[in-house]
């Protein structure tokens, strides 16, 4: 919906207009790129410090006593998300932001793409394991806490 009036509007622009604006969306993109540096590590969704946290695998299976037969559900979960986790992570931006404001527009399709890749995936995978447990043990995971927060950090819940 975007894409075409964006690209015929740049289009309409003489040279240096798009060399303005092209500036101001390098600026506001160093803007954007230090706020999210100051960011706590645990909300970065990219850069040096972003990570996946670690799923509890060991209390998880204990919590929910698995069966042997469930327990490679489990692992399957744990493995899906950890590679979706690198897959994310190599679909950040590497270097300077793109310049123009197609660009920019294509990089975030590109990361919004992956996004919801990763999320459909792991969405998949969790309900198989999920609907794999018995009543009581979704109860017993249903119940689980979540992990404790870091030092000076905020939780942040996914739904």
């Amino acid at each position: 919906m975007v894409r075409a009036p964006l690209r015929n509007f740049y289009a309409s622009l003489d040279d240096e207009q798009k060399t303005r604006l092209d500036t101001a969306g390098r600026e506001g993109a160093l803007r954007t790129s230090a706020a999210r540096e100051a960011r706590p590590a645990s909300l970065r969704a990219c850069g040096e410090s972003a990570r996946m946290p670690e799923w509890p695998v060991a209390s998880i299976g204990q919590a929910i006593q698995l069966t042997e037969e469930q327990r490679p559900m489990l692992e399957l979960l744990m493995g899906t998300s950890l590679h979706y986790a690198h897959e994310l992570r190599a679909s950040c931006l590497a270097g300077p932001a793109p310049l123009t404001p197609m660009a920019r527009l294509d990089a975030v399709d590109e990361r919004l793409t992956a996004i919801v890749y990763a999320v459909t995936i792991l969405r998949g995978t969790l309900n198989r394991f999920y609907v794999s447990l018995t009543e009581a043990q979704r109860a017993r995971f249903d119940a689980m806490s979540p992990p404790p927060r870091p030092a000076g950090g905020r939780r942040v819940e996914l739904r």
